[in-house]
């Protein structure tokens, strides 16, 4: 599932930013949780990183896990 073609209505609403941190330097990273893959317009790739988000959500057993509501994605090919 692409956001685009879930949330048209919102398209170019979306915004991403850096997570807040302590130290301005070096990056750090971190998740608050969920199961949302997204490719940002100014990437290198963004359709090599469209195909690498879609493959990790193209195990069947993700596509079930999802519609139950268990939102949690896995790719065992790639651990």
């Amino acid at each position: 599932m692409l956001l685009s073609g879930s949330v048209r209505a919102t398209a170019g609403k979306w915004r991403v930013v850096p997570l807040s941190q302590r130290d301005a330097s070096p990056s750090a990273a971190g998740n608050w949780g969920g199961s949302t893959m997204a490719v940002i317009r100014s990437t290198w790739n963004p359709a090599a990183e469209a195909r690498f988000a879609q493959f990790l959500s193209s195990d069947p057993a993700d596509a079930s896990m999802f519609a139950t509501g268990q939102f949690f994605l896995s790719a065992p090919k790639c651990f």
